[in-house]
């Protein structure tokens, strides 16, 4: 207790509120009674909190604060997610502002999906396009989406009057009659067109892809197709003919009816129309009359209806067509002229018995006609380390030995793979007898050659000895007419196909290979074949040899290979030592000591070159030559370790070019000659590799 003498008056202050336990203000307490003046204020522990309440009511303010604070942001969600889906979409109006709505009350907006703006049906999902990215109501309205601002343009309104569509193209403010509602690609399930020439369908399958109905491997042109499918899909009309009693320009049609516009009284009678069914089962059939007379359109009836129609005559260029080339025209306008298989720029090269034979009449027997050229190509996976590794394409029948010019071969391959020709003549409608439609061409046309090839798609492969892919070689026979002149002054051929089975019409400078002669067909350089593979040589020289060893009619060259310790090994190994023995005018297996003059008199043999074919009419000299002794015969032999090859070559001195050329045969076969100055020089050579004397040298690089 406070000493009574320490006590001082106190000054009365001022208390904050008393606080509940969860940390509010208590109440407003009653008011009390005023202290006197002399009375002290008397502060009790109950006066402060004690510090564990003040720190349950801090935390309990901030459990508070955070509750509130996820209810705002709750509150705000709610908000927020209406409020940007209502922003995000775009109603679709007109440029009046009207907003657009279908007759039964459908209305349109824009709004973002996948990060596009695309167009809505209200309670609906996106709205069906056309072929040409518009979106399209149930009604028929064409709609013009921004992809990134949402921003909608009304296109085009159809406006149904009487039988007809009226369509307001919101573009230019234009109104466009067509005959029936427009029709895209997507809807369109076939297109029948049928004229005074001709009756043709393109049908849709179940790819969607569209096919020639009867025709559905034969190609056709995309663009003419293109043109009409927009003639026939979009009917959008230059003008309706008043028809009325009023109208003084309808006098004609008064008198003459409808054949004032080349149309039919009944349109079931019509003989140029086109018919156009929709995915759905909706079939439009339009009859096409007379053009008019300024040539920018025809008359035209849609069926069961009495209007008469102008449709407009589209201009030709570079993308479409005209009307009356798409409509009024015979199915092979459509079709692409095609002679061969597409044949690829990396693979060209590979075919099988190329050939092209020379028809001596009009006749379709393949053994009456005479061989031009024959080769197949080998592969290089084929050929390497071998006989034939630097032959890509041998010669094959008549022309069995030579080696093929392998850059005029390329030449002729890449005329065919590059091969356009210039019209389709006639596709056959039937393909069930292409006899009948060879016989056909045959009677019309004739026949100057007959092509036969079998181009290689593939190869199996290393594993499969790069043998040909049977399911992907295409066999074609190509049958040629003689030379003509077509109705624009060009030089052409007709060629008939039978894999296509069409006749088609080729520019000459598309297929001059045909008229080149045998001579342009073969490598000129007929003497061929490593030295490594030569197992003997065999010469007859009916005058007998004229330097050297002199007077020698016969000689055998037998040749084989040693090592460096004389055992026999394969004449292409790399340390292969050559041995020379000759047998000649009674000597047996003479060894050529000097190996070299042997090597340069072969090095000689395969400078030979050919100079040229024989004259044309030779034929009978020719053969008659055959059965004669020739001036020189060489016989080479050589072992591949695979197969014997033997080549033998006859030579008849002062046959060609006024007695400077001498005839020649490989393996019977051939019209060529070569100089006779190389003959000679042959001849001489060989005296002079028999010859043990220094000073007969053998001049591989002389000409003779």
């Amino acid at each position: 207790m406070i000493p009574e003498e320490k006590k001082q008056p106190m000054e009365e202050k001022e208390l904050p509120p008393a606080e509940n336990a969860d940390g509010a203000a208590a109440p407003e307490a009653a008011s009390a009674p005023v202290a006197e003046e002399n009375t002290s204020t008397i502060y009790t522990a109950s006066t402060f909190p004690t510090t564990k309440p003040r720190r349950r009511s801090a935390l309990k303010r901030q459990r508070k604060l955070l509750v509130i604070l996820l209810a705002v942001a709750i509150l705000l969600g709610a908000i927020y997610i209406p409020v940007s889906l209502l922003t995000d979409r775009q109603p679709v109006r007109f440029e009046d502002g009207t907003r657009l709505t279908d007759a039964d009350g459908t209305k349109y907006y824009t709004r973002k999906k996948d990060g596009i703006y695309m167009m809505f049906a209200k309670g609906g999902s996106v709205c069906e396009t056309t072929d040409d990215g518009l979106y399209k109501t149930k009604d028929q309205v064409l709609v013009t989406v921004d992809e990134t601002t949402g921003k909608a343009s009304v296109v085009a309104v159809p406006l149904m009057e009487g039988t007809e569509d009226k369509y307001f193209n919101a573009v230019d403010g234009t109104y466009d009659i067509l005959l029936y509602p427009m029709i895209g690609r997507s809807e369109v399930q076939s297109i029948e067109v049928k004229n005074k020439k001709d009756h043709f369908k393109f049908v849709k399958d179940k790819e969607g892809a569209f096919y020639l109905e009867g025709h559905p491997e034969t190609p056709y042109n995309s663009m003419m197709f293109a043109t009409l499918l927009s003639l026939t899909g979009y009917t959008n009309t230059v003008a309706r003919l008043d028809l009325s009693e009023s109208n003084p320009d309808a006098e004609g049609f008064r008198q003459n009816g409808y054949a004032e516009y080349g149309l039919p009284e009944n349109t079931d009678d019509a003989e140029n129309y086109f018919v156009i069914t929709t995915t759905d089962g909706v079939t439009h059939r339009v009859c096409i009359g007379n053009v008019i007379l300024d040539d920018t359109g025809y008359y035209a009836r849609y069926a069961g209806r009495d209007q008469v129609y102008v449709l407009q005559q589209l201009e030709e260029s570079d993308y479409n067509s005209t009307l009356s080339g798409t409509l009024l025209t015979t199915l092979e306008s459509y079709v692409t002229p095609t002679v061969t298989t597409t044949i690829s720029s990396t693979n060209y090269f590979d075919v099988t018995d190329f050939t092209i034979l020379g028809a001596p009449g009009n006749s379709t027997d393949l053994e009456d006609f005479e061989q031009v050229v024959k080769f197949s190509y080998e592969p290089v996976e084929r050929r390497k380390n071998t006989f034939y590794a630097n032959i890509p394409y041998f010669g094959q029948g008549k022309l069995s030995g030579y080696a093929i010019d392998d850059y005029q071969a390329d030449v002729c391959l890449q005329y065919i793979m590059d091969l356009s020709p210039l019209r389709t003549v006639k596709l056959f409608r039937d393909h069930t007898d292409t006899e009948k439609n060879l016989q056909s061409f045959v009677e019309e046309y004739g026949v100057a050659y007959a092509m036969e090839f079998t181009f290689n798609g593939s190869r199996k492969g290393e594993e499969g000895d790069w043998e040909p892919v049977r399911s992907d070689q295409v066999l074609h026979q190509i049958w040629v007419s003689p030379l003509m002149r077509n109705e624009d002054g060009i030089d052409v051929y007709y060629m008939y196909n039978e894999v296509f089975d069409m006749i088609v019409e080729v520019a000459r400078t598309s297929v001059e290979f045909l008229e080149w002669d045998d001579y342009k067909w073969v490598n000129s350089t007929v003497f061929n074949g490593n030295i490594g593979y030569l197992d003997k040589m065999e010469i007859s020289i009916k005058g007998g040899t004229t330097a050297g060893v002199t007077g020698v009619t016969n000689v055998l060259f037998d040749i084989s290979y040693v090592d460096d310790k004389g055992n026999p090994i394969a004449g292409m190994e790399e340390s292969a030592q050559i041995q020379v023995f000759a047998t000649y005018g009674g000597i047996q297996n003479k060894k050529i000591n000097d190996t070299l003059k042997f090597r340069y008199f072969y090095q000689s043999l395969l400078a030979s070159n050919l100079e040229g074919s024989m004259p044309k009419g030779s034929e009978a000299v020719q053969e008659a030559l055959k059965g004669t002794e020739p001036d020189l015969k060489i016989t080479l032999t050589f072992e591949t370790g695979e197969e014997t090859v033997v080549r033998t070559y006859c030579f008849y001195s002062g046959t060609a070019s006024s007695g400077r050329g001498a005839y020649m045969t490989l393996n019977g076969n051939g019209n060529f000659y070569m100089l006779q100055g190389r003959v000679n020089k042959i001849i001489n050579d060989i005296g002079k590799a028999l010859s043990e004397n220094e000073a007969d040298t053998v001049d591989p690089d002389a000409k003779s």
